[in-house]
């Protein structure tokens, strides 16, 4: 079974170019990054949409990877000048 599993680990990370827990943080960053910039949702719906169901450790792993809040992500990135940079 340890072989199957190093096998499985090792196609997936030559072929996605990253280990699979780095391509699912990618994605999910990507994903909150556009949902952000559409500003149809609020933090806490956009957590849950990227599988991070507590908008602190949304937030958290946001910051960790952007260097800056989602809430100043929006408003820097928001549709139309929409965003308030005063927030």
């Amino acid at each position: 079974m340890r072989n199957d599993r190093t096998t499985l680990l090792s196609r997936l990370r030559k072929k996605l170019g990253q280990t699979p827990g780095a391509y699912i943080r990618t994605r999910r960053l990507r994903l909150s990054m556009d949902l952000l910039e559409a500003g149809e949702r609020n933090i806490s719906e956009i957590a849950i949409a990227v599988g991070i169901p507590e908008p602190t450790n949304f937030s958290r792993f946001f910051r960790n990877n952007v260097g800056i809040s989602p809430s100043q992500y929006r408003n820097d990135n928001a549709p139309d000048g929409r965003g308030d940079s005063s927030n």
